[in-house]
């Protein structure tokens, strides 16, 4: 963010947030001649009533719901995955009486005694 910026929110002119600067109250870089301050750094300045709260409060909340709805999409993928194993655990699980049942020798299971 630039001084313009810092100023709209932090509802001072640009000369104040200047000194603001210089005395140490806002962290910025002097990137090309012009001033970079981190947004996340005039959270700081919250406690004293000085930052723009419902600003804030609403970019948290949009990026709230956003993970909400990534969380909601990974919980459909994961019960779709538990199916799909659940689904390939039966399959294996008969697959292996079949290739038990092949593996005896002929014979022995024409002339098995049936038990019925």
């Amino acid at each position: 963010m630039d001084i313009k910026e810092v100023s709209k929110r932090l509802k001072k002119s640009a000369p104040t947030v200047r000194r603001m600067i210089k005395d140490g109250k806002i962290k910025a870089t002097m990137i090309n001649g012009k001033w970079d301050i981190i947004e996340s750094d005039l959270i700081e300045l919250s406690d004293d009533q000085q930052y723009d709260h419902p600003i804030m409060i609403d970019q948290m909340r949009k990026e709230i719901d956003h993970l909400q709805s990534q969380i909601d999409q990974k919980d459909k993928q994961i019960d779709q995955l538990q199916q799909l194993l659940m689904v390939s655990q039966t399959n294996q699980a008969s697959n292996q009486k079949i290739l038990e049942y092949y593996q005896e020798p002929f014979w022995k299971r024409w002339f098995q005694k049936k038990t019925r």
